[in-house]
């Protein structure tokens, strides 16, 4: 977006439109640019459907109050989304967006992500907390409040916020490297567990190094009433997990047998088996999965073996990514995979993450191989090869033995 764009929006006559998309990145913070985006938004009045991204731009509170103030008239507003990441915005930028939406109240898809802008706080939080609120119809909500100096106030406002909607069916929690604690995450677990209706749930709490295995069990325990959902997000990376609380979570995927799409990042606190038998039970059973990105640290031989079995009959499955980088599954592990691989006829796009060198190009190869019965695949990413320069081409070119027009990414690291 350039400034010429915001002076042609101002200066134009037809003010009907329905729907705006605003986007600025790394953008000079002229305060007369906007000046006119906010008489933009004020003049149009009819707009339901508002998008603004500001990202890495040096926005402050006193630029933030001019955009809230020509929010502030668009009383038919059914979709907001607020992209501000990596600004310089403090919770008094977030309370002037409190105070603009307050005649706003047909919203009923919500989204604001502010991560990166480390000034905002627990008093940010409240702000926004606030916000969600006084709307009253929201069905789909947004927040993305990585890096935000948000602690355990902070995060048990937000969950009173969540509380009393439930009606929503989506719901995004970025919470990512905050102060967050146990406290905190039970008081968002018992927010969670109102949500009956919800069918696309994104949790990441990874970052926190002052949440325990009891967290994840509440979170876990709380999940099971929302038996509808369809698309599972769980990040818990960096909180050690052990037998017993992996079991909890297991124990809730086993509820969503119904459920499209999964992303599930845990480390687990020990390799035993039982560890990873609760969670391969869990995987076996939801057979209708076409999106799986999973990585479980601390995967030893077995507990590989358990899991590949688990997902090996995924026939809706079409992409796929396996992150392996914390594991030594060493040539043998690298075949297990190409065993699964191979029985994945839909599969469309395959990303896998290896530990550096943890494979050798033995092992690449029988992956490659095991592309062969792959006929829709289009993109294959491969991470931790640390290959030389004539085996690399050796193995692009065995992949495009099978798949002329496949786009192939093979690189060191991530």
């Amino acid at each position: 977006m350039s400034p010429e764009v915001v002076e042609n929006l101002h200066q134009q006559n037809n003010f009907d439109y329905k729907a705006l998309e605003l986007q600025f990145y790394k953008f000079a913070a002229d305060s007369q640019i906007y000046q006119k985006l906010q008489k933009v938004l004020q003049n149009f009045k009819s707009l339901t459907y508002l998008v603004i991204k500001i990202i890495n731009s040096d926005v402050n509170n006193q630029l933030i109050e001019k955009i809230a103030d020509g929010i502030s008239n668009l009383q038919k507003l059914t979709h907001l989304s607020l992209y501000l990441s990596k600004n310089q915005i403090s919770s008094k930028g977030v309370g002037y967006i409190e105070n603009c939406l307050y005649q706003c109240q047909s919203i009923r898809i919500l989204k604001f992500s502010f991560n990166g802008n480390q000034q905002l706080g627990n008093q940010g939080a409240k702000h926004l907390a606030n916000i969600i609120q006084k709307q009253e119809n929201i069905i789909e909500l947004t927040i993305n409040l990585a890096d935000c100096q948000i602690g355990e106030s902070g995060i048990k406002n937000i969950a009173n916020s969540i509380k009393k909607h439930e009606n929503l069916t989506k719901l995004y929690l970025n919470l990512h490297n905050n102060s967050l604690t146990d406290y905190g995450i039970t008081k968002l677990s018992e927010s969670i567990q109102n949500l009956k209706k919800i069918t696309q749930f994104k949790l990441n709490i990874e970052g926190n190094s002052n949440i325990y295995n009891s967290s994840i069990s509440s979170i876990a325990e709380a999940l099971k009433n929302s038996i509808s959902i369809k698309k599972l997000t769980l990040k818990f990376f960096n909180i050690h997990i052990n037998s017993n609380h992996g079991q909890k979570i297991a124990e809730s995927l086993e509820k969503f047998q119904n459920m499209t799409e999964l992303t599930l990042k845990l480390s687990q606190e020990d390799e035993n088996q039982m560890a990873h038998q609760n969670i391969a039970n869990a995987l076996q059973k939801l057979e209708y999965i076409s999106k799986l990105d999973l990585f479980i640290s601390d995967l030893n031989l077995e507990g590989l073996k358990l899991i590949s079995q688990a997902i090996k009959s995924y026939k809706y499955i079409s992409q796929l990514r396996l992150c392996l980088f914390d594991n030594q599954i060493g040539l043998e592990g690298a075949k297990i995979i190409a065993e699964t691989i191979q029985t994945y006829y839909e599969l469309t796009n395959l990303t896998l993450q290896f530990d550096r060198d943890s494979i050798g190009i033995e092992g690449f190869n029988s992956i490659a191989q095991s592309l062969e019965k792959c006929k829709n695949i289009k993109k294959i990413i491969l991470y931790g090869c640390y290959l030389s320069k004539s085996d690399q081409q050796d193995l692009e070119q065995r992949i495009k033995n099978f798949h002329k027009n496949i786009q192939i990414q093979i690189q060191d690291d991530d």
